[in-house]
């Protein structure tokens, strides 16, 4: 889910089962300095 606020996406996340739910994911490689000012706003999943 894209475009709200987080606790519009938790709120609408619960509501839908996991097999409805769409994946994304980014993979970033190369030096930390130059990954860092690239990725510094992304959420982390830890």
């Amino acid at each position: 889910m894209t475009g709200d606020t987080y606790k519009e996406q938790l709120e609408k996340t619960k509501m839908i089962s996991t097999e409805e739910q769409n994946y994304f994911g980014i993979l970033a490689f190369g030096e930390i300095e130059k990954i860092n000012p690239i990725t510094k706003r992304l959420s982390l999943y830890k």
